[in-house]
């Protein structure tokens, strides 16, 4: 259901810890992310 809601809601990126359940999401284009990769993500984008 949140990978549904993710999508529905045309999400960006899924920020996760449970990266590994979300793998169809690259089906969908979906990047998945870990709270610290997209912490790092934003960082880049704001440098």
């Amino acid at each position: 259901m949140v990978l549904e809601t993710a999508l529905n809601g045309r999400a960006e990126v899924l920020v996760t810890l449970n990266t590994a359940d979300f793998v169809p999401a690259s089906h969908f284009r979906l990047p998945v992310l870990t709270p610290v990769d997209f912490l790092g993500q934003l960082q880049e984008e704001n440098t």
